[in-house]
């Protein structure tokens, strides 16, 4: 099943993951159950999600994964998919990142 490949109703995956980021945070795990695809795959989804959010004047936003152990927030991380582990305390429990898409902020001029 590919990118275009709608897979049932709703439109192409990446549209339905597109909508379905639009009604609130989600999870890969989330995203993957929502719309029939593998969790491995999701990442790659959400690489072009972000840039066609952005052609529309939307950003997809994220809360960054954290390690259930030690609390580490991995705020710098750019892949989108879920650490391994924790670079801190080397603990394997992650707390998946979340993802949804927010409307881009107006500029200054936009504002008046």
């Amino acid at each position: 099943m590919g990118a275009k490949d709608g897979g049932g109703t709703g439109g192409t995956l990446r549209e339905r993951i597109t909508q379905r980021l639009r009604s609130g945070p989600a999870t890969a795990a989330d995203l993957s159950r929502s719309v029939g695809l593998p969790e491995r795959d999701v990442a790659a989804h959400l690489a072009h999600v972000a840039r066609s959010a952005r052609a529309q004047g939307e950003r997809l936003e994220q809360v960054p994964a954290r390690c259930v152990q030690c609390d580490f927030a991995f705020e710098k991380r750019e892949r989108l998919t879920r650490p391994g582990a924790c670079p801190r305390c080397k603990g394997r429990r992650i707390r998946r990142p979340r993802f949804w898409i927010a409307p881009a902020a107006m500029s200054k001029e936009d504002r008046t």
